[in-house]
């Protein structure tokens, strides 16, 4: 309709703009903005950066909704459409180039340079020049005129593409009232720049994205199996559609004008269905991706990456120049940029935070996730040497009056690689006893002085297993274990009694929930903050039940009869009571080696036994 392939009146066109306002923004973006929120909800707790940015386009998105809703009743653009069309594509451009950026970063950092994760870099890299192009040239090289209407005439708005004598320009769009009529014109001094940069941009934008989506499904399929001749044809289908269709432009720009009038259509109607088939099978390769993945969790935000890589091009293919729903349209370019490149990120991070999704990722076999996972963790490692080598330099110098070693750029990038390769070779190295040896003689010594490889690996290594009791029931459920809620998650004073050496506050808040695992109970006290391995042993402690004693009011659980094994991570202790082979040993995965083990009778069963 925006782009003279259907016909309509001003009617028409209030009806547009109406739905495009009602649907997309009213309920489409409260919809996905709200089911961002709920399933980021713990990665934003973690990252500012993150929260920072939702909360960010959430604000901007619901005022661009109060702008058009005042377009809508007012009946009046002016200013206002440009400044919507203009902010929502610099916030775009913005977040495009975040995730791009991002990409590439974690493509240096992959260690077997994934062609894949190179190509959404520069698929996403591309897509942010497109929006900052289609801005840069409506908003810059189309001009605006105003003349009075001739008498008699009739409220119509439509797309001209034609030349104008008067103006030394082309016509790009009209509207027309009985009192005014508004030209958008292409000077013609800008026409040759505006159709170069729309046929060159926009297409290899779609061109990278096309070749990402079909190296994911590629690497998805080869799995299973040699991908077929039939599949090739349909992924190649609508970027056949979108060239044929968008050819003549390279040559004559939108205005068609070295093709014959009644070929214009069916260039256009090729276009616009390899346009949407295209977007369609980018978003759909995400979702295919999705289905091979068992984590719940990394599904949704997969799904959320799925519905932005559909919805950005399509909206982007929407002329702005139209003043009420073009506008309104094309300005989603925002809400799906967002989308898109929310969803690839906190997948990254969730992956880089969690080992049992690193694993379960490489089980699925899916190598675009398994590449950016791995990056961000190496990076956010990284990070923390880096965080430790300050602290250890401001407390050298706090400790000799200013003195302290210099550490250069290099010699952190070589110690990180020598730690990162320690790690990944550390169960080889273990078994001659070299490991330690190893490290030592090849760390640099300006950074040895500073901080040790164990104390790195220990940091690492407790982010690794830091998991909460959400954490714990995907990662069961994921395992295949079925999962009963018995208790709602609630917040309650510990009262431990460790020894009085453990320094742990005995009235800590602590989240406490019960569950059945394959029909038996397990149940989990998350804290507030870290505690070391010796304070876990003491909480574990307390919490043990002792069956030879008639006094348990220190004890936090009942004390049911059966096995009680006792598992924990930096903030997490869990205790499940049985002594299912398989259930233990899904623990055990998940949570590491049990701590502690007891076997309760019942006193009804210990009277029996002592008469006996």
């Amino acid at each position: 309709m925006t782009r003279q392939l259907l016909s309509y009146n001003n009617t028409m066109e209030d009806i547009m703009f109406i739905l495009t306002v009602i649907i997309g923004y009213g309920i489409g973006s409260w919809l996905l903005l709200g089911y961002t929120t709920r399933v980021s909800k713990e990665i934003r707790a973690k990252s500012r950066f993150i929260n920072l940015m939702h909360w960010t386009v959430a604000i901007i998105q619901f005022s661009l909704l109060g702008i058009l809703l005042f377009i809508l009743f007012s009946n009046r653009t002016g200013f206002l459409s440009p400044s919507v069309f203009a902010i929502s594509s610099i916030s775009a451009s913005i977040i495009m180039g975040v995730i791009a950026f991002k990409f590439f970063s974690w493509y240096k950092l992959s260690n077997n340079k994934n062609l894949t994760v190179m190509l959404y870099g520069i698929a996403a890299l591309t897509l942010a020049l497109s929006i900052a192009e289609d801005a840069g040239t409506k908003l810059l090289m189309v001009q605006v005129i105003q003349e009075k209407s001739p008498p008699g005439t009739t409220s119509k708005s439509s797309f001209v593409y034609k030349p104008s004598q008067k103006y030394n320009a082309e016509i790009e769009y009209k509207i027309v009232t009985p009192q005014t009529t508004t030209l958008y014109i292409l000077p013609n001094s800008n026409l040759m720049y505006y159709n170069l940069l729309n046929s060159i941009v926009l297409p290899i934008a779609f061109v990278f994205r096309w070749g990402a989506s079909t190296m994911l499904l590629r690497n998805v399929y080869q799995r299973i199996g040699k991908l077929p001749l039939s599949l090739w044809i349909v992924l190649s289908l609508p970027l056949i559609l979108y060239l044929v269709g968008k050819t003549p432009g390279f040559f004559s720009g939108e205005s068609l004008s070295g093709v014959d009038e009644p070929y214009r259509y069916y260039f256009r109607i090729l276009f616009r269905a390899g346009t949407i088939a295209g977007n369609i099978l980018f978003g759909l390769a995400f979702f295919v991706v999705a289905r091979r993945v068992r984590s719940l969790k990394l599904r949704d935000y997969l799904t959320i990456a799925a519905i932005g890589d559909t919805i950005v091009g399509i909206s982007l293919s929407t002329s702005a120049l139209e003043q009420t729903y073009g506008v309104a349209a094309h300005s989603l370019v925002l809400l799906s940029s967002y989308l898109f490149s929310m969803g690839l990120y906190v997948v990254a991070i969730s992956i880089s935070q969690d080992s049992s999704l690193r694993k379960s990722i490489k089980r699925s076999m899916v190598d675009l996730i398994d590449n950016i996972g791995s990056a961000q963790m190496e990076q956010e490692v990284k990070g923390r040497v880096m965080k430790v080598i300050r602290n250890q330099q401001k407390e050298m110098e706090e400790q000799t009056g200013g003195f302290s070693y210099t550490v250069s750029e290099n010699d952190v990038k070589e110690y990180m690689a020598l730690i990162i390769d320690e790690r990944r070779r550390s169960n080889i190295l273990a078994r001659d006893g070299s490991n330690k040896k190893t490290i030592q003689q090849n760390v640099p010594n300006a950074i040895a002085s500073k901080i040790s490889d164990s104390d790195i690996s220990k940091r690492i290594e407790k982010e690794e297993t830091n998991i909460m009791i959400q954490d714990l029931i995907e990662k069961l459920q994921a395992a295949g274990t079925k999962i009963e809620k018995i208790a709602s998650t609630r917040t309650t004073e510990t009262r431990v009694s460790p020894p009085p050496s453990l320094f742990i506050n005995p009235d800590t808040e602590a989240k406490y929930e019960s569950i059945l695992v394959n029909g038996e109970p397990l149940r989990a006290l998350e804290f507030k903050d870290d505690f070391s391995d010796e304070e876990g042993e003491g909480i574990i402690t307390s919490l043990l039940p002792v069956s030879d004693s008639s006094d348990h009011s220190n004890a936090l659980f009942p004390e049911p009869t059966g096995y009680h094994h006792f598992y924990s991570s930096p903030k997490l202790i869990v205790e499940y009571i049985g002594n299912n082979p398989s259930t233990l040993k899904v623990l055990a995965k998940v949570l590491g080696k049990e701590k502690q083990t007891r076997e309760v009778k019942s006193s009804i069963r210990g009277e029996h036994e002592s008469e006996k």
